[in-house]
């Protein structure tokens, strides 16, 4: 029942060339299963030095508590770190392959020791995203930048408050507040602007530094030129989203973590010539 659901947002071509998968990115892919019967997927980040999925789910009964659970791509082994209490967000440093992970007990990383260790960063933070700095948002949604230097409050966002949010090189953000999804540059003290009004379900970004929405009716990507979304998919309830090395989309749907592999090779129907 799962998998009929899962091909449910296939879409066959009836050009010429007749394909069939699932359609991302002008391209057809087959879905494949990684892993079942996870609990509330929050996040999911992906570690190019290792080819391993990392994602932050539930293990709580009665109230929720994060954990965060890992996959490895080449092995499917699998498991989940223990000593975090309730975390809330996860994020990648992929320079040094450094996990952040925020909690109601503040911040830990992972690092080539594979073991949790706790930062000196006490507040309980809601959701975290690596770019050159830690940016994170406390329990109030407002933002802050975690470094060397210590704790500073984002600037340009003293005016605004973020449920989730994702950044690129070029300091552009996408961040959500309601059902509303935002753009802001960083670092230019220029306003917020709207970019839709819509159920935002996941951020994300890929190996290109590409900026991802997904919503209730699809993938999209944000045009830095267009300053507008392209709908890249019409994968819908996708709880998060990654992407590999070969920028092949990773996401969760259901209680399914499933990978788009291989794009699927269209064949010529005479019907259509």
């Amino acid at each position: 029942m799962k998998l009929l659901l899962l091909l449910l947002g296939c879409i066959i071509s009836t050009s010429a060339k007749k394909c069939n998968g699932v359609l991302f990115d002008q391209r057809y892919y087959e879905p494949e299963i990684l892993k079942d019967g996870l609990n509330k997927v929050r996040q999911l980040v992906y570690s190019r030095k290792d080819n391993t999925v990392y994602f932050l789910f539930n293990q709580g009964v009665l109230a929720y508590d994060g954990s965060v659970g890992y996959i490895n791509l080449d092995n499917r082994l699998s498991g989940y770190y223990k000593g975090i209490r309730n975390a809330t967000s996860i994020s990648i440093d992929d320079k040094k392959n450094r996990i952040y992970i925020g909690s109601i007990d503040g911040l830990y990383a992972i690092g080539d020791r594979r073991i949790p260790e706790k930062f000196p960063l006490y507040e309980p933070i809601q959701h975290l995203f690596f770019k050159n700095v830690l940016y994170f948002t406390n329990m109030r949604n407002r933002m802050y930048s975690f470094d060397s230097d210590g704790v500073k409050v984002v600037d340009d966002m003293r005016d605004y408050v973020a449920e989730t949010f994702v950044v690129d090189n070029d300091g552009n953000m996408l961040f959500t507040n309601g059902k509303k999804l935002y753009k802001l540059k960083l670092g230019t003290r220029s306003s917020a602007f709207e970019i839709i009004t819509r159920s935002i379900t996941a951020l994300s970004n890929d190996l290109e530094d590409r900026l991802f929405a997904a919503s209730l009716d699809g993938i999209f990507v944000y045009n830095k030129y267009k300053y507008a979304l392209d709908k890249m998919s019409n994968l819908h309830e996708i709880k998060a989203l990654t992407f590999n090395n070969m920028l092949d989309p990773i996401y969760v749907v259901f209680d399914l973590l499933v990978k788009l592999k291989n794009p699927v090779n269209c064949v010529e129907d005479d019907f259509f010539l």
